[in-house]
């Protein structure tokens, strides 16, 4: 087999549901999945799955099929829980629809001055819950949270922000904004958001307290933008609960509707965007093109004359992948001016392409360094990838976690 053979023969060890007794049952394994293929374990995929896991400095991963573990990889790096970065906004907007199964919350269409009246003094008095959840709250704020950070209290620091766009007409993914739900969580639940969740989402899933911690600013205040650190498998268990339906052995944990509602589209704007959710299709079933709406927001912008005229060749012709890249190669020469181009367009704020997303496919958490919680209800899928700051580096990313979980 070589050594790749001998380094597979060790991954699918590892990875079998209970440990191999003997050698004949570990080549037995091997030729009923890797060779035969049977149906519900691609072993082969799984194989370049894990090759890709180690090759990204990955620290854990974990995938779930059917309520089964069918991967599991960790570095060993460390036992403690990894924080999930903005995955934790996943999970507040959890707690929201918690709040309001509960009658603690009406809806979300409450106004946030209910909680903080002292909006109810400009034009800030028309942001409601939704527009928190929906990133359309039109709050002015930076791109990066080096601002937040610095501040003793995160939540007074939201309410200082000046609004810039007519709030459910702009959207703009604001750390700053989400992190008042933390506040009202409190307001309306009577406890600290980190407190609600272990009681009403945490404790029923059987996520014991050593597998989970929440960073506060100085003021006391759980962040709601980020901060919530968790071991794989209790991250794979809210995954699994959503899977389910919001039902976890027999019992009702969260609604259905809630559920729906947060996974559906939150405006028009980005339909991508649910309420703190992504909601992906399979990238083989989008298509990206250019438009002239686009192409007049890079001329106003100060895209140069020459990118513009290079895509006007593109525009109105919407493309799957692996054909627009080829296309956009062909337009520009070569790769290296393509990411001149890329960079430009990213580095101003604007969208490097328009796309006509194929059917909602996934739903995703995502956090900067690559932190995953993935959902495939077609596939009854769960997968969570999780790396330390510690690790990070050039091309630890993982963004095609994705994609190779959705092969799975």
């Amino acid at each position: 087999m070589g050594l790749e053979g001998g380094e597979f023969l060790k991954f699918l060890l590892r990875n079998w549901n209970g440990e191999a007794k003997c050698l004949l049952q570990a080549f037995f394994v091997i030729f009923l999945v890797f060779w035969l293929e049977l149906p519900g374990f691609a072993a082969g995929s799984l194989w370049d799955l894990h090759k890709a896991v180690k090759a990204s400095k990955s620290d854990e991963v974990l995938i779930l099929k059917d309520g089964k573990v069918v991967y599991r990889y960790s570095s060993r790096k460390t036992r403690d829980p990894i924080e999930v970065m903005s995955c934790t906004k996943s999970i507040v907007a959890l707690a929201i629809g918690l709040a309001i199964d509960e009658g603690a919350l009406a809806n979300v269409d409450v106004p946030v001055s209910e909680f903080y009246p002292e909006w109810k003094k400009d034009a800030r008095r028309n942001i409601t819950i939704r527009h928190l959840l929906n990133h359309t709250s039109g709050l002015k704020a930076n791109k990066t949270t080096e601002d937040i950070y610095q501040q003793p209290d995160f939540i007074k620091y939201a309410l200082k922000s000046e609004l810039e766009h007519h709030p459910g007409e702009h959207f703009f993914y604001n750390n700053r904004a989400t992190n008042l739900l933390s506040g009202i969580v409190e307001k309306t639940t009577g406890r600290k958001l980190n407190d609600y969740l272990n009681e009403r989402l945490f404790r029923k899933l059987d996520i014991r307290d050593s597998e989970w911690r929440w960073e506060s600013d100085k003021a006391g205040n759980p962040h709601g933008m980020s901060g919530l650190s968790m071991r794989p498998q209790a991250f794979a268990k809210i995954g699994k609960l959503i899977l389910q339906n919001g039902v976890w052995n027999e019992q009702k944990i969260i609604s259905r509707g809630w559920l729906e509602a947060m996974l559906s589209p939150g405006q028009e704007l980005e339909p991508g965007c649910g309420y703190l959710w992504w909601l992906k299709s399979n990238p083989t079933d989008d298509l990206l093109f250019y438009d002239e709406s686009l192409l007049q927001q890079y001329e106003q912008n100060g895209v140069s004359k020459t990118q513009l005229e290079r895509l006007k060749t593109m525009a109105g012709k919407p493309l799957k992948r692996p054909e627009f890249k080829e296309k956009l190669l062909n337009v520009f020469g070569s790769l290296d001016a393509a990411n001149v181009f890329l960079k430009e367009v990213s580095g101003k704020g604007l969208p490097d392409t328009r796309i006509k997303r194929g059917p909602i496919d996934s739903y995703v958490a995502e956090g900067y360094l690559g932190q995953y919680l993935v959902i495939i209800p077609s596939r009854g899928v769960v997968g969570v990838r999780l790396i330390h700051y510690t690790s990070a580096g050039d091309k630890t990313n993982f963004p095609e976690f994705l994609e190779m979980v959705a092969r799975l």
